[in-house]
Parts: C-alpha cells; structure tokens; sequence
C-alpha cells in the first residue's frame, strides 16, 4: 500500500496546536515535533510536561497566568491537566511555609473542588486513594452527605496554616488520578473561576520556596493612581496607590497611611494585606479565641475578657471601645471595596501571593 507523503491537519486541531505552542512560547513547528516524539517514544506527556512546568516555575506561572486573566480570546485559556496539578503543587507549598492567618477563601475553594472529585469518583466508579482522602478531609462511608457536609461547616471556622496544609494534601498528594476523569467533569471541578481565585496562592507557594527573592514583574498589571481615605475618632486613613503612570518600569504600590494630629505613619502593602485578612476574619466563628496575628500585624475584638478592641501594626496600637472598633472595621472594609481600589487589591494579591 503506498502511504501518503503529505497530510493536513483538520482546522480545529490546528488551531489548538498553534494556542499551546503560544502559551509555552514555542513555535508551531517546535510544539508539533515535541508532541510527536513524545507520542512515537510512548512517552507520558503530560507528564513531561509538568516536569518542564516544574523545573521553571516562574516561567511557568507566567505562562498560567496568561491563560487565566489574559483578555485576548484564545483557545488557550483552558488548562491542562499538567498546569492544574502545577498549581494545586504550590497552593499545597503555600501553607506548608506559611503558618500565619490566612483567608478562609482559598482553602473553601479547596475543599469544594476536593469534594467534587470525590463526588465525581463515586458518581463514575473512578478509583482514587479512598483511605488517605477521607482521613484527611474526615469522611466516612457511612453517613458522607453529613461528614461532607460538617467538613465544609468547618471552614466558616477560622482556620489557621498547618490546617489549611492538612487539607491540601489529598490534591498535592495524587490521591485523585485526575486523568481518569471525564473531560467534561474536569471542566466543571476546575472551572477558571476558581483556578483564578486560587491564583495568590500558587504565587505565594512560588515565593515562599524561592525565599522571596524572586519578583513576579510578569504579573504586573497596569494600574492608575488613587486613593481612599476615612476617618474614625481623631485619626485619618488613608489607602494609597502610586500607579505605573508615576514610575512606567516598576509596578504600582500600595501603602496604608495613619495620620494623627502631630504624627503621620505609612505601612507597604504587606501590612495592609494582613489586616484586610484579619478584618475578615474577624466575622468567623472562633476568631475571638484563636492565634490573630500575621506580618506583624494582630486584631483582637472587644470581648468579655477586654472592653477593648486592639490593632496592632508593628509598634504602633489602636485602642478601640466596640463602637469605634466598629466604626472602624465598617469604614475600613467600605474603603476596600471601593471600586477601584478593590481592583488594585486584587491585582495586588496576584503578584505579592497574599493569602
């Protein structure tokens, strides 16, 4: 039989070859021979794949980044499997070295994609580490729909670090052999919202083994100028952005400033970041008794041990009675919604890997 010197590519392949080429900055020609050699040495390619991921992971980040946020409309924006196992990698690395409060946000969206995995394997007969996940996550065969759901009760609760790494392990780990799964049931577990929401927490995975001496200047985003100010009792607030208008190399800053009548006090984003944390906080069950500090920064309510509220940043302490503690946390989360300012936040978060 004579065989065919010379074939075509339907469009719709093409066209999905030429986006992976483009998220991985290769050329069509390099991504297209590195698929067929990978496929002619019966080779794992995704599982190349995630080593390459993770020999460069700056790069890589860049890469996902791009997929998730970018607004060019490409049929890259999907993720594979070897970048969700990348991720999920680093958000598991992102509590395993940091220990201080975190926002119950990123570990909710872990637990809910835990518990569609499960779901999904019971519901499709896929087999995964039955034992080890529902050790870690506390289910039992017996009553699930109940365990299930007290587990996800669970992170109305304030929870700390080394808890949140606990139940991170059954995604890091491999328990669930995510190829097994229907394309379609992937889509819907990770779905890009929640790949997006999970975003600071991989950058902060990536900082932490990196020992914060790598800049993400990548995941810049261009940012104007603007502040927010309020007021509570006789001090001023203010929360400020020095955007890429002001310094076009370096991305924006944000600082928290606290002036007084004979005294002015500016604080980075750093310490900003761990009072919104704790704020938030501050609405859960347990907060009150539990360990509330982060990056120098500590929130304790008033409380029948205290008539006082306290917020301690650094060396300076706020001495609130519940009406202005109050007063306070109303003003200040209304000044991080604003609009505006809760897109530089966001931005922030992204690129400082704030949890």
């Amino acid at each position: 039989m004579k065989v065919p010197s010379s074939f075509r590519f339907p469009e719709r392949l093409m066209n999905s070859l030429k986006a992976r080429a483009e998220s991985r900055n290769k050329s069509l020609t390099e991504h297209v021979q590195t698929v067929l050699e990978a496929s002619l040495d019966n080779e794992d390619f995704e599982k190349k794949h995630y080593f390459e991921l993770m020999e460069t992971p700056e790069k890589s980040i860049s890469d996902i980044y791009i997929k998730l946020f970018s607004a060019i409309n490409t049929q890259a924006t999907r993720l594979s499997l070897s970048e969700i196992k990348f991720m999920m990698h680093y958000c598991h690395q992102a509590y395993l070295y940091h220990s201080h409060a975190v926002s119950n946000d990123y570990i909710r969206t872990i637990i809910n994609i835990s518990l569609d995995l499960v779901r999904t394997s019971l519901r499709h007969k896929i087999t995964f580490d039955k034992h080890y996940v529902y050790r870690c996550l506390d289910l039992s065969d017996e009553n699930l729909d109940e365990t299930m759901k007290a587990i996800e009760e669970a992170v109305n609760k304030c929870v700390d670090g080394t808890y949140a790494e606990y139940l991170t392990r059954p995604l890091e780990s491999g328990a669930f052999n995510l190829p097994q799964y229907p394309k379609e049931a992937i889509d819907h577990i990770f779905t890009k919202e929640r790949l997006q929401k999970l975003f600071p927490l991989v950058t902060r995975g990536i900082i932490a083994t990196k020992k914060e001496s790598w800049r993400i200047k990548e995941l810049a985003q261009n940012t104007l100028s603007h502040r927010v100010e309020f007021n509570v009792d006789d001090l001023n607030f203010s929360i400020v952005c020095h955007g890429n208008e002001i310094s076009h190399d370096d991305p924006a800053s944000v600082f928290f400033v606290i002036e007084g009548k004979n005294f002015i006090k500016p604080y980075k984003l750093k310490r900003l970041l761990a009072i919104i944390r704790l704020i938030n906080r501050d609405e859960l069950e347990g907060f009150s008794t539990s360990y509330n500090d982060s990056d120098k920064v500590s929130v304790w309510p008033p409380s029948h041990m205290s008539q006082y509220g306290t917020i301690d940043i650094d060396s300076l302490r706020l001495l609130y009675k519940p009406e202005l503690y109050n007063e306070f946390k109303v003003k200040f989360m209304d000044a991080i919604k604003d609009e505006q300012m809760s897109a530089i936040l966001d931005a922030m978060k992204i690129m400082h890997g704030d949890i």
